[in-house]
């Protein structure tokens, strides 16, 4: 018998909403990971007997785990192409005096993590990406650690068990995100960034794409060229600001913190970040 079934029942027990998901991909078809049910993760329920009908249709499917209405908040850390979102993340809780591994780590088969936690009472709207390569699931969902895909490959918890996972959280006992977390994902009251989309990052169009690659930049640049490569990621990043693609509150925030993992100091990544969307802003005669 697959372990699917009976690992969506251990959830369901303990009152912990899941629905199906594909576990396999078909070519211009539906992709892994994506809901097998019409509504996705809005038919998640955490009734045994829906859960034991739902894997009888599906019994391979692996595990979606709706995030908001199980209470939680996980960071998705991948690792593509030239970006590292495992060892950039890693990186910032460190600045931040925490440890990513406080709270329960899931490994996922692209070579990547998630990081559940305890969504915080009072956290309202939440940003789409923390940093390049590490998205915030809040209005989403997760494939749930001990989901087996059709090839094998699983989602492995790396500090527990999955039985440990579901207790705590049934229980709500997930640690919160460190607060400095708490801050940098919660949008404004009223969102400024005029993003309507609940799924949306907080930039339009193809403006987190050309954010992301200026990002990634001065994350790869070599000791002695950082504090330029971030000064010149700055500009460029101002003259966004100036053509109302992105709030600078935002923009200022993700260049400090890319300056801050590349490793300048955290007076340096300010200063430099803020010369730079000065420049950008006002152009050179002004912004220096």
């Amino acid at each position: 018998m697959h372990d699917n079934p009976l690992i969506a029942m251990t959830y369901a027990q303990a009152g912990v909403a899941v629905f199906p998901c594909f576990e396999f991909s078909t070519e211009g078809g539906p992709q892994a990971k994506s809901p097998r049910t019409s509504r996705g993760m809005h038919d998640a329920s955490a009734d045994p007997d829906w859960v034991r009908t739902a894997w009888a249709t599906y019994p391979t499917a692996i595990i979606g785990l709706p995030c908001r209405p199980n209470n939680l908040i996980v960071l998705d850390l991948d690792r593509h192409g030239r970006e590292d979102g495992v060892g950039d993340c890693y990186a910032l809780f460190a600045r931040h005096g925490s440890n990513l591994n406080d709270t329960a780590v899931g490994a996922t088969p692209n070579n990547g993590l998630h990081a559940i936690h305890r969504r915080p009472t009072n956290l309202g709207r939440t940003y789409g990406k923390l940093i390049p390569a590490v998205d915030i699931k809040d209005d989403g969902y997760i494939c749930a650690p001990g989901s087996r895909l059709a090839n094998g490959q699983r989602y492995e918890l790396l500090n527990g068990t999955v039985d440990q996972l579901v207790t705590a959280i049934a229980a709500n006992s997930l640690p919160e995100p460190p607060p400095w977390l708490v801050a940098m994902i919660s949008k404004p009251a009223g969102d400024p960034t005029g993003v309507q989309s609940s799924h949306a990052s907080p930039f339009a169009g193809d403006v987190w794409a050309r954010l992301n690659g200026l990002l990634a930049t001065v994350l790869k640049a070599k000791p002695g060229e950082r504090n330029n490569t971030l000064h010149w990621a700055a500009c460029r990043v101002g003259e966004m600001v100036k053509a109302d693609l992105l709030a600078d509150r935002v923009a200022a925030e993700a260049l400090i913190e890319a300056g801050r993992i590349a490793g300048l100091s955290g007076h340096e990544a300010r200063a430099t970040s803020f010369s730079g969307l000065r420049t950008g802003y006002y152009g050179p005669a002004d912004g220096r």
